[in-house]
């Protein structure tokens, strides 16, 4: 019920068959072949850094990759055969293949589970406690352009939730006529949803028997959720309201996200407050703070302060002794050595040999975002194995439709957003995005789409599955890029921070709040307009699209 009230319907990567195609249906189509796009399968071009692509007669490819550690020559093996297994049609662009194979033992290393590789010896479950380290380290090797590791990946953040819109107009509908006017508004899009779902059965893409049975439980659970709204609210608006804004008094205002792949707009945060969709602290790492200077960001509350120096206070002299053996003798940084550091092997430890300056080499510039406003990407969702499926692609869920709301309160719609949801060592992504192609009815929000069913699934403990995720790190990777473009034109000279403020379930006032900001929006409109506006029940319908 959390995705219904905010306007999110729930599809399948199937589209529709061609002919008398209703808006929506189109636009679910061309999302599907942008899905599509950034989750294909590649292969090697003709050339991977000077050693030949040969094919042996005409549908049978022979790869060849570069050479990779020895001890991952077997995975490199098995990678060469999916690839001329499967051959897939399309070709790697030059720079996917040059990230890709520079990096190719890196990979294959992942794919051996380097975390993981007793359970999956003894046959047991990999849990998210191991293998989350090898989804991130692909996700800090391949997320990047020409960073040695991707700077552009936080991991157990706060993530803002979006508010609960119905709940807003429900509370703002005093008359029966406008709450009557909402729940047939919610029937009209139970109705919609179980209609997409049915013709997703139609389609002229073959489908195979998990598919079609889940597109069938689909159908199966939209109508009964049709049916339980007709029998409990569409003729008691009353009861609607009541459950829907009790409902909205209780949720969370945020969650703690496993990853989240960002992106950083310069010269930005003093945004962040109103904002940010991301709760971090300072990962500046500066110098100890200065009394004069201050920082824009909002710390997190579970950031760690640095240690404090103590300040010992000089003695005064006057009236003391020093006799043989007293503490005023013993030098001072003496007495702070506890027992923990002199059972700490590495506290005065010496290298051998000593370290050589790595001159030349790249660093991970911890100053990069100073003063930055970092918005998210990409969210990733971990959990266990096996029955952890549906904790996973309910959080994931959640985590993706915040990003694309608050993208769509930023004024960028009609944009695909990705999420990542795991469970032990396989993955899928998600896709959703906020439409304005359909036509939008009297007290209802634009929807938003999100694609969950008959989505990319990969198993990183395949090496051609491992490469194939890490081909599409890369191209969300070159997708953030145009995504930033987008946002900085957006938060130009006319920018309306306050009215982007709102979008937050941090913002989201109690009922009583909800009324008191309407009363006072409604004395701030123009004379002329308080002239046109009648009392009564057109007044109050007047307001229910809040």
């Amino acid at each position: 019920m959390w995705m219904f009230d905010r306007s999110v319907q729930t599809i399948a990567r199937i589209p529709f068959s061609d002919g008398a195609l209703s808006p929506e249906q189109t636009d679910i189509n061309e999302k599907i072949k942008l899905y599509d796009a950034m989750c294909a399968l590649c292969r090697p071009g003709d050339e991977v850094r000077g050693i030949p692509f040969r094919r042996v007669g005409a549908h049978q490819p022979q790869v060849t990759l570069p050479p990779v550690d020895a001890v991952l020559s077997k995975e490199r093996e098995k990678l060469i055969a999916g690839l001329e297994a499967t051959n897939p049609p399309s070709i790697l662009s030059r720079s996917e293949q040059d990230t890709l194979f520079g990096r190719l033992s890196v990979l294959l290393s992942v794919a051996t589970g380097a975390y993981t590789m007793r359970a999956k010896r003894h046959n047991v479950p990999v849990y998210e406690a191991e293998s989350r380290h090898d989804w991130d380290t692909l996700l800090y090797h391949f997320y990047q352009d020409t960073e040695i590791l991707s700077p552009y990946v936080m991991l157990e953040h706060t993530i803002h939730y979006p508010r609960n819109d119905l709940a807003d107009n429900l509370v703002l509908a005093e008359d029966p006529e406008s709450k009557q006017k909402i729940a047939a508004a919610l029937f009209s899009r139970y109705c919609n949803a179980g209609t997409l779902c049915q013709a997703a059965l139609s389609s002229s893409a073959p489908l195979g028997i998990p598919v079609y049975d889940l597109a069938q439980s689909a159908v199966n659970q939209a109508n009964a959720m049709q049916g339980i709204f007709v029998r409990l609210y569409l003729t008691d608006p009353d009861a609607l309201k009541k459950v829907v804004t009790g409902r909205s008094d209780s949720e969370p205002a945020d969650g703690k996200c496993d990853a989240i792949l960002f992106m950083s707009i310069p010269d930005k945060a003093y945004l962040t407050n109103n904002v940010g969709i991301i709760r971090y602290g300072d990962i500046s790492n500066p110098s100890p703070p200065d009394s004069a200077s201050g920082d824009d960001t909002a710390p997190d509350q579970g950031a760690v302060a640095g240690p404090k120096t103590p300040s010992a206070k000089p003695p005064s002299g006057k009236g003391q002794k020093s006799t043989p053996g007293s503490t005023e003798e013993i030098p001072l940084h003496v007495l702070r050595i506890n027992d923990k550091q002199l059972e700490n092997p590495f506290a005065a430890a010496t290298p051998e040999p000593p370290p050589v300056p790595q001159n030349g080499l790249p660093a991970l510039d911890l100053t990069l975002f100073k003063g930055h406003l970092l918005l998210p990407h990409v969210t990733a969702e971990y959990k266990k194995h096996a029955h952890s499926e549906s904790k996973a692609l309910n959080q994931g869920r959640v985590y993706l439709i915040s990003v694309v709301s608050f993208y769509a309160a930023l004024g960028i719609v009609d944009r695909p957003f990705y999420s990542l949801v795991t469970a032990g060592n396989r993955g899928a992504i998600l896709m959703a995005w906020k439409s304005t192609k359909e036509k939008i009815t009297d007290n209802r929000e634009p929807q938003i789409y999100i694609m969950e069913r008959n989505v990319c699934m990969m198993d990183i403990s395949n090496p051609l599955e491992a490469f194939h995720f890490a081909t599409v790190l890369i191209r969300l990777r070159e997708d953030q890029k145009t995504l930033r473009e987008e946002v900085i034109k957006k938060l130009g000279p006319d920018f309306d921070v306050e009215k982007l403020a709102r979008w937050r379930k941090l913002a989201q006032p109690s009922k009583a709040d909800v009324k008191k900001e309407a009363a006072a929006a409604k004395k701030k409109e123009p004379s002329a307009q308080g002239k046109k506006s009648t009392a009564g029940a057109d007044g109050a319908s007047d307001h229910t699209h809040h």
